[in-house]
């Protein structure tokens, strides 16, 4: 079932940091049973560092987080995401 999609967009030419995250943090749902899935509609090369997934967090539940304002796409960081 699909109740929803965002169109997320990081042009090549933007130098702008997604930091580490959890997306149920944006979302309107609780408690966070949501999966994300990360399409690529355009070539990705791993030089292009895009995506890293951290194994096992999601038996966590919600991480804390900070915010975060300077040269970020998204503005709430995970704190101890190690």
């Amino acid at each position: 079932m699909l109740w929803g999609s965002h169109y997320f967009c990081k042009l090549p030419s933007d130098d702008r940091e997604v930091p580490f995250h959890q997306d149920a943090t944006y979302w309107p749902f609780r408690p966070f049973k949501t999966v994300t899935v990360w399409l690529a509609v355009g070539d990705v090369t791993l030089d292009m560092d895009p995506k890293c997934f951290l194994p096992g967090h999601h038996r966590h539940g919600k991480l804390e987080w900070q915010q975060r304002t300077e040269n970020v796409v998204l503005e709430l960081e995970v704190e101890d995401y190690g």
